[in-house]
């Protein structure tokens, strides 16, 4: 996720095969989401927009715990309190109901109400798959967070002109893993998702003449529904509304689709002009740097949004009003931005979608690895404004300026240490990326960068550790050339012995 506070840092400091979409049908081995939603209307601004659905989770218990309980994360009444935290009280867990082979299924919320933990009818063993039925009603706020609506044009509040963003809105399971489940808490400055690569089938109803798009691929019905198909993918989103378009390009087999309004020539032209090229030049860029893109297309969706921008497997969301001049900042200063987002976003499918990590507990594997994503695209495409060496003293002083905090923490551990945004920001992202700015010189170009296409190439599906890339890091270039950087920046535990 991009943050507006690392933005501002940038701008004051001038400064195979694994997953894929679309595939055929589901494997075991994979958690299968099958579900079918109805997107509601409003009959005026502000209204709560409602979302039903009713969804079919199968899962196999991949660890050597039997499973009486499982966690589901439901991220609607964080993202309500996120909204409208200042007009209402508590919301509680868009779940209606569960249950397994018929029998009702008892669950409840945790102290975070992302966190809803079901009691199974019958215990899963180890090995062993088991199937639940989970009915929701998402209610969704008229606002910027993942899951919201909005209007195609601001001066505007007539109902049939909305757009609706659901960022990750299904009951999904956790990873499960050292005996428990996982349980990050939602906070709104960065992400705790923490899934497997799954796979989804979803059916979506929407009002009349709505165009949708999502992750995955997809197919319009006759009667104005949507099937999107998604093989091996750790979230699922969706974007819907009027009057939208796309402009769309291919490279490398990838077909490129960035999403707009069609009666705002603002934000269009600059999704033609700007977003697009900017878009297929990453996938170009990384693609020879880290590894094969590992998805069949990418969806780039220009709306609002409350931060710069927010990814999501082969679908990455655009604050709309990056793109639009403001008296503020200069155009040039606005168009840096903006490119700064979407590279940024861009490569969380590297890091991230690909290759996952615990978002809540080591943010900076995914973080740190977007945001160095940033610097290779500037290199690569000449950019002498946001060079390697400026780049690399910006993150350094930004995350002495956050107090050089190990990078490896959790969001807990940085919300004790001071100011939660402040900390988390400067050590997850200027703080790992200093570390990997710092190791690339260390290691010198080429080793560098057969280090990340290994730790690309060789973790696609999976979901990584610090402790594992140090230790590969320790193995490629040496524990005595990298072992005052280890202690410089990380936790004693995770520091290879």
């Amino acid at each position: 996720m991009k943050k507006q506070a690392i933005s501002a840092v940038m701008a004051l400091a001038l400064i195979f095969t694994g997953c894929s979409q679309g595939g055929k049908g589901g494997t075991p081995e994979r958690t299968q989401y099958k579900a079918n939603i109805k997107v509601g209307t409003v009959v005026k601004a502000g209204d709560l927009l409602t979302v039903e659905g009713e969804e079919e989770i199968s899962f196999k218990n991949y660890s050597q715990d039997t499973w009486d309980n499982i966690v589901l994360r439901d991220y609607n009444p964080s993202n309500l309190a996120e909204e409208k935290a200042d007009q209402d009280g508590a919301y509680h867990t868009a779940i209606t109901g569960i249950t397994q082979d018929d029998k009702d299924v008892m669950y409840h919320e945790e102290q975070d109400p992302s966190v809803v933990m079901a009691t199974l009818a019958n215990a899963v063993k180890p090995g062993k798959t088991g199937k639940i039925k989970v009915n929701f009603s998402l209610k969704i706020p008229r606002g910027s967070c993942r899951q919201s609506y909005s209007f195609v044009d601001k001066n505007s509040e007539k109902p049939e002109d909305i757009v609706i963003a659901l960022g990750p809105f299904l009951p999904t399971l956790p990873v499960y893993e050292n005996g428990g489940w996982a349980k990050g808490g939602y906070f709104s400055c960065g992400e705790c998702f923490y899934t497997k690569c799954s796979d989804y089938d979803v059916h979506m109803e929407v009002p009349e003449g709505y165009e949708a798009c999502a992750t995955g691929s997809e197919k319009r019905n006759d009667d104005g529904s949507y099937d999107f198909k998604a093989a091996n993918v750790r979230d699922f989103s969706v974007f819907t509304g009027k009057n939208l378009g796309y402009f769309e390009e291919n490279v490398n087999g990838v077909s490129v689709k960035v999403w707009y309004y069609e009666n705002n020539e603002e934000v269009k032209k600059a999704a033609k002009e700007s977003i697009l090229p900017t878009s297929v030049n990453s996938i170009k860029i990384y693609n020879d740097y880290f590894g094969k893109y590992a998805y069949e297309d990418l969806d780039v969706v220009l709306c609002r949004y409350a931060y710069g921008g927010m990814e999501s497997p082969a679908f990455v969301r655009i604050n709309d009003d990056s793109v639009i001049q403001s008296k503020d900042i200069s155009e040039e200063m606005r168009e840096k931005q903006m490119i700064d987002t979407i590279v940024h976003e861009i490569g969380h499918e590297w890091f991230y979608s690909a290759v996952g990590n615990d978002q809540y507990n080591e943010a900076w594997l995914d973080e740190a690895f977007a945001t160095l994503a940033s610097m290779i695209y500037y290199e690569k495409t000449g950019d002498t404004y946001n060079n390697p060496e400026s780049l690399g003293s910006a993150w350094q002083d930004a995350w002495k300026q956050g107090g050089s905090l190990k990078v490896d923490l959790s969001y807990t551990d940085y919300m004790k240490a001071g100011p939660e945004e402040y900390c988390y920001t400067l050590a997850v992202y200027s703080g790992g990326a200093s570390f990997l700015y710092e190791l690339r010189k260390a290691m010198g170009e080429d080793s560098f960068k057969a280090l990340v296409q290994e730790w690309y190439s060789s973790n696609l599906n999976k979901e990584v550790t610090t402790k594992q890339f140090l230790e590969l890091v320790s193995k490629k270039a040496g524990k005595e050339k990298v072992n005052d950087l280890f202690k410089k920046y990380f936790s004693p535990e995770n520091i290879p012995a």
